[in-house]
């Protein structure tokens, strides 16, 4: 008796210090489930409040993904296309909250929502391109060897064009 308490208490003070749980126990924590609305997502980065990340692809993205309760947010964002997103701050993209037993949604990925950010600055007007998915989260082309055009036109002639620069 004495040597299974002993032992007992040894296992709990490695999982205190960050040696994990014996493998039987690690199915009984509780969990929630996030559930991705978007789609033609590849690879998508979550990361916890801890700042610890993991990767998802495949399966887990259309089934939802189970994960522990906590604060969670994407930190990039692969789309099929060729197109990325980064966010390296809460300021990007809020956190959702997954709570044990509850499903969350989290908004990101196609459809693609082309926009244009126009400010002016004296005769000038400063263009910028933006490409939005459903959560507000910005894309760019991983390929940028042909940058998005654009053309300027009065009525049924075409004045002016080009093409946007990256960055």
């Amino acid at each position: 008796m004495e040597k299974c308490g002993v032992l007992r208490l040894c296992v709990v003070f490695a999982a205190a210090l960050g040696g994990g749980l014996p493998a039987a126990w690690a199915d009984e924590r509780p969990t929630g489930r996030l559930m991705i609305v978007g789609e033609h997502i590849e690879r998508l980065v979550l990361v916890d409040q801890h700042g610890e990340s993991q990767i998802y692809s495949g399966d887990d993205l259309n089934t939802g993904i189970s994960l522990a309760p906590d604060r969670y947010r994407p930190r990039e964002v692969y789309l099929k296309g060729g197109y990325q997103c980064h966010l390296w701050s809460e300021m990007q993209f809020a956190p959702v909250k997954v709570e044990a037993g509850q499903t969350t949604e989290l908004k990101v990925g196609a459809p693609l929502t082309q926009g244009l950010k126009v400010e002016r600055r004296g005769k000038l007007f400063l263009l910028q391109y933006e490409l939005q998915g459903v959560g507000g989260e910005t894309y760019t082309a991983a390929n940028r060897g042909a940058p998005p055009e654009f053309a300027v036109y009065k009525g049924d002639r075409k004045v002016g064009g080009g093409r946007f620069e990256y960055g």
